[in-house]
């Protein structure tokens, strides 16, 4: 072979390679690009007392029981909406209340950076819709405020359901050198993206349910883009820090905890501090980790939709 062809082998081996690498960007792009145009596209802005806050309301107000239902983090309205709620069996006979909390996508940090704080603006969202009590549903990262709002307006809750949450003070999840790098160069959503095609790698997880396949793609979807939901994030690290913790004793309301046995996100001793810490409150134990809600979604949320229609039932 005549040396002269060494060059263009080169340049067409480059040009197949861009060419490749380029593929999945465009793929990535039109992904993210895809999802941040109907983020918002269910929910409304309140101005409330305490502050804007971005919401979504679904089912009958005049006959639903109300449940204002906390998400985790990142997150948004979306999450817990399009997660779980998108599946009737989980919101019937319901009348949902589903914010986003502060720092997450329309409802600014502002609103409410404290657990405290946040459990304030959620009883002035109340007011502005007219609703005097509700079950309170705090999953994960929306532990610490469910705990508030359960603990300072007792009169306003009807009952308290805590599911793979957060309960006492947790330390932050540590950020790599390399999602901060993703981060500066605007592909904070690449992790995401590549992790939509590996849900198969989900111990437990069916790929044969197409119910339980839409709902990790639409949770998975509720971390984007992350831009809009980075304030709440960084937020939430600070506030599970927090040295002191937050107080939960003096809540009365009746209380059911759900937790995974392998959860490693949630350990199942937060699930035990607050049982300990609840009079009454009753433990389940789901033989999973923290996608336990996605894998055991009927177990999860058919016993919380049985829970906040009769707290007292056993």
């Amino acid at each position: 072979m005549s040396l002269a062809w060494l060059p263009r082998i080169a340049l067409a081996t480059l040009t197949v390679g861009a060419v490749a690498a380029a593929i999945p960007l465009v793929r990535y792009v039109s992904w993210r690009r895809a999802l941040s145009a109907t983020v918002s596209r269910d929910s409304r802005l309140l101005l409330t007392a305490r502050g804007p806050v971005e919401v979504l309301t679904l089912g009958d107000q005049a006959t639903g029981v109300p449940v204002l239902w906390l998400h985790g983090n990142p997150g948004g309205y979306d999450q817990l909406s399009r997660a779980v709620l998108a599946r009737a069996e989980f919101r019937e006979g319901l009348l949902s209340i589903v914010p986003s909390r502060p720092g997450y996508l329309r409802t600014p940090l502002s609103s409410g950076a404290t657990p405290e704080e946040q459990a304030h603006l959620f009883a002035a969202l109340l007011d502005s819709l007219g609703i005097p009590q509700v079950a309170v549903v705090g999953v994960s990262g929306g532990g610490p405020s469910a705990l508030q709002f359960a603990r300072l307006y007792p009169s306003r809750t009807r009952a308290l359901a805590l599911v793979f949450a957060i309960t006492s003070r947790t330390p932050p999840d540590p950020v790599g050198r390399r999602q901060r790098l993703m981060d500066a160069v605007g592909l904070d959503d690449w992790y995401t993206w590549r992790f939509s095609t590996r849900f198969a790698s989900i111990p437990d997880f069916d790929p044969a349910d197409t119910a339980m396949v839409r709902s990790a793609e639409a949770l998975l979807a509720s971390t984007v883009p992350r831009a809009l939901r980075r304030a709440g994030d960084d937020n939430d690290q600070r506030q599970f820090d927090r040295p002191d913790g937050w107080p939960i004793d003096g809540i009365t309301a009746p209380t059911l905890i759900l937790a995974g046995t392998k959860d490693i996100t949630v350990p199942m001793a937060q699930a035990e501090f607050a049982q300990a810490r609840i009079p009454g409150a009753r433990l389940v134990r789901i033989a999973g980790d923290h996608n336990a809600q996605l894998t055991h979604a009927r177990e999860v949320w058919g016993a919380v939709r049985a829970f906040v229609l009769d707290p007292t039932a056993r």
